[in-house]
């Protein structure tokens, strides 16, 4: 099937403390991969956790961008699905701006590259 639904942009402004959700547009599907494409510009360490459904989400690329953004890939594999949520925790004052895009086609080895090389370009393999 391939891309079962995407959010558009997603943003926050001066996120408040704790966590900020954000909501697609349907219930995820379960099993599915989920992908969380986003830059910020952190306020004291900036996003430290994802759950989407209530599955955690780890980060793939961290790619230091322009002045103190980070530009971040995170994933969450085989979501339990069953809720539209996506709980970002960051501290109060991070500004954020990204997109989500849930796949069923995703292989076990979805990046051709993980880790925190700065200025690299990476690419998601769909098997």
């Amino acid at each position: 099937m391939g891309l079962i639904q995407t959010s558009g942009k997603i943003q926050v402004d001066s996120a408040p403390s704790g966590t900020t959700t954000f909501n697609a547009a349907a219930n995820f599907t379960p099993g599915s991969t989920v992908f969380l494409n986003f830059t910020q510009w952190p306020n004291g360490g900036g996003v430290t956790g994802i759950t989407v459904s209530g599955t955690p989400a780890v980060r793939d690329i961290l790619n230091n961008g322009a002045g103190s953004s980070t530009n971040e890939i995170w994933r969450a594999d085989n979501v339990a699905g069953g809720s539209t949520a996506v709980v970002f925790t960051m501290p109060a004052g991070t500004y954020l701006s990204g997109s989500i895009e849930e796949r069923d086609d995703v292989g076990e080895t979805p990046l051709d590259r993980t880790g925190t090389v700065l200025d690299q370009m990476y690419t998601i393999t769909i098997n």
